[in-house]
């Protein structure tokens, strides 16, 4: 049997979990002088980039909340707040100065925080089963047939997908609330390098008379003849 052990291991890459994982490996160095055993697998491929959503699948935009202009001057705070310092570590790495990301740079600035925390990094991971003592993980099995112990386990995929493999009840939609048939829509991201403000100026008015002329016709086909 191929048996990994480690200290903790990170599912996903999503930025809150590949920054959760630097937080406990920095931690954990801080109160024993000693580098832990730490990897982050992934089901996608971290070559093409780490990050997740935000960096693979071309995001690129943070959705911050911002903070209103009376407890701005009340408090004398910055318009998003007061972020935790990983985060505002991230950001200024990234190269961020209000919403819009940078891929590149931001998959960049999370590999540099991972190699040093000493986080050992795994791509392509398809969980065949997960062990479990009670209701606490204990290792993944892959599809590869590698065991994969640790003594902490961290989901940082967008649908909690280690949880689902360890058997946790998904909830549908907004459930939560009372609302199982609710869900949040995703809006397509198009990528425009490389093309001028006029030129997406110009698509647009395209698609906008498109859909203009299609709505138009939609309507007059609706109206009863008598």
């Amino acid at each position: 049997m191929d048996l990994r052990s480690y200290d903790i291991i990170c599912f996903g890459d999503e930025v809150p979990g590949v920054l959760a994982v630097i937080s406990a490996a920095r931690e954990y160095r801080r109160r024993t002088k000693l580098y832990p055993r730490v990897l982050l697998m992934s089901k996608g491929s971290l070559q093409e980039g780490i990050g997740g959503h935000l960096v693979r699948g071309g995001l690129a935009y943070l959705d911050r909340s911002q903070v209103s202009q009376e407890l701005q001057k009340s408090l004398n705070l910055d318009p998003f707040g007061s972020p935790p310092t990983i985060y505002k570590e991230f950001l200024q790495k990234s190269g961020v100065s209000a919403i819009a990301l940078d891929p590149s740079k931001a998959t960049a600035a999370l590999k540099a925080m991972l190699v040093q925390a000493g986080v050992a990094l795994l791509g392509k991971v398809e969980i065949k089963s997960i062990n479990k003592e009670g209701k606490k993980i204990t290792s993944i099995i892959t599809s590869k047939g590698t065991v994969y112990v640790a003594k902490q386990f961290i989901d940082a995929t967008v649908n909690g997908e280690l949880a689902q493999a360890a058997g946790v009840r998904k909830l549908n939609g907004f459930e939560t609330f009372g609302l199982p048939n609710s869900e949040l829509p995703v809006t397509l991201v198009f990528e425009t390098q490389g093309l001028s403000v006029r030129r997406l100026k110009e698509l647009d008015y395209i698609y906008l008379k498109r859909f203009t002329r299609c709505a138009i016709a939609s309507f007059v086909c609706s109206i009863p003849l008598f």
